[in-house]
């Protein structure tokens, strides 16, 4: 999540909203937020509600693995990025390039 913080500007100036959704409640992060002290909302997925909204990512995301999702205004996914395990970190480029072709 930290690299996200580093990307805040180049984020919103393609004009993106950054959103965390972390599975579980609050005690997964308890230390970790002060530490990091984010940019951009965090969210606590309790029961992995959302997560079951996307099947086919539940199993990912109760493990905990890092996962990277383009939402459009219509709730339309069209970017998705799963890593391969937990101590993978998401690659800002990536998501900025796609980004930087939408218009």
């Amino acid at each position: 999540m930290a690299q996200l913080c580093r990307d805040q500007a180049r984020f919103d100036a393609v004009g993106t909203s950054v959103l965390v959704l972390v599975p579980n409640g609050p005690n997964l992060l308890g230390r970790t937020l002060p530490e990091i002290q984010p940019t951009y909302p965090v969210l606590m997925d309790k029961g992995s509600k959302v997560a079951a909204v996307y099947s086919g990512i539940t199993q990912y995301w109760l493990n905990g693995t890092p996962m990277a999702f383009i939402v459009d205004k219509q709730g339309v996914v069209r970017f998705a990025r799963v890593l391969e395990s937990q101590s993978d970190e998401l690659d800002n480029e990536e998501i900025l390039t796609y980004l930087a072709g939408l218009d």
